[in-house]
């Protein structure tokens, strides 16, 4: 559940230690494969394990292997300190790997106004709930896990996960559940978090985070006054419906994408996502779409695309190009609280945008 330390070109090191109990769960074995671009029979390897004692093993690839063809070879477990080959040491032509490196980014709601950065404890459990990794906080440049600023990157076998970031600073607990990690989906998570200051009791956040591909999802509310997108987003934040601002929009993949309500505010609406990069071939289900609704008082409503609803590119077009979320009727208040809005969860891939009944 570690990034390995590489060292040099040539040779190419890693060092290997055990978890941290604290930090990283049970039940995963270490599987080491070598990528040969160049084909296994012109480069003579050898693989070779050392401990503070002395060489311990001297690996060679098998002659199958050698034919010119193969690009990985697929070496063996790591058992107790040991590169169990036996039955494991066969000839690759993909990848063998079961996994990806899986990265989960921190996000503020307002990047431009935040004054206090985001420092949250993350931790990735499988769906079960067993601890597959923990930070206490974000790695930083000389960490051996660093990656880039507010970004925790970690080597996940392909399964389901659940992740969870917090931090007191900002409304959290944010948590995705049964996220369903396959060699189709990306391999990347964006949780957008509000700083608990930037919001009062007049007003109320949506927001919208996925994965690094598509570049682009659009987070959209229609009602009988108009349709608020981030493609009619001005510099003044000004929408054409009275109460709703486009605080953020980040198209740049991870997100977010930011709306604001606030009160006084009288409405029916439909909240809803689109693709708009649908020529990158990336599902929604694939891209992993977290909607949030945080009120003054914490984090009101989460929507995630279940299991059961994605449907991936069928013949290289996107089937279902929009995600409607949720339908929301939001009375006069003197505050944006659960008091005035209604919520009814819709959570369905549709083939056109949702429109408003007459």
């Amino acid at each position: 559940s570690r990034r390995m330390l590489l060292r040099g070109t040539n040779p190419v090191g890693a060092l290997l230690a055990p978890p941290d109990p604290n930090l990283c769960g049970g039940d995963f074995t270490d599987f080491i494969w070598v990528e040969c671009g160049e084909g296994m029979d012109v480069c003579n390897m050898q693989l070779s394990v050392f401990t503070k004692d002395g060489l311990l093993q001297t690996m060679v690839p098998p002659p199958e292997l050698l034919d010119g063809t193969s690009t990985f070879w697929a070496v063996g477990e790591v058992v107790n300190g040991m590169v169990d080959t036996v039955g494991k040491s066969t000839r690759a032509v993909e990848c063998p790997a079961r996994g990806k490196t899986f990265r989960i980014r921190t996000i503020p709601a307002r990047p431009e106004e935040c004054e206090t950065a985001i420092s949250a404890e993350v931790t990735v459990e499988t769906a079960k709930g067993d601890l597959v990794r923990s930070w206490k906080n974000p790695p930083k440049p000389d960490d051996v896990d660093y990656s880039r600023d507010g970004e925790f990157a970690l080597f996940l076998p392909f399964g389901e996960y659940n992740v969870e970031a917090t931090d007191p600073m900002w409304f959290s607990p944010l948590r995705m559940e049964s996220i369903n990690f396959t060699k189709s989906a990306v391999p990347s998570l964006g949780m957008c978090m509000v700083e608990k200051k930037e919001i009062d009791a007049k007003t109320a956040f949506v927001t919208l985070s996925w994965a690094g591909m598509p570049s682009e999802l659009d987070l959209c509310i229609r009602s009988h006054d108009g349709t608020v997108t981030s493609q009619n987003k001005s510099e003044s934040k000004a929408t054409v419906i009275k109460g709703v601002k486009y605080e953020t929009s980040n198209k740049d993949g991870f997100g977010p994408k930011v709306l604001s309500f606030t009160q006084p505010l009288v409405g029916k609406f439909r909240l809803y996502v689109l693709n708009r990069n649908l020529n990158e071939k990336v599902s929604l289900y694939a891209c992993n779409p977290q909607v949030n609704i945080i009120l003054y008082t914490g984090i009101w409503r989460r929507f995630q695309i279940e299991v059961q609803k994605g449907i991936e590119v069928e013949d290289g077009h996107m089937a279902t190009p929009c995600w409607h979320v949720a339908d929301l009727k939001v009375e006069n208040d003197t505050k944006m609280g659960e008091q005035c809005i209604e919520c009814v969860e819709v959570n369905k891939l549709v083939a056109l945008e949702p429109a408003i009944d007459s």
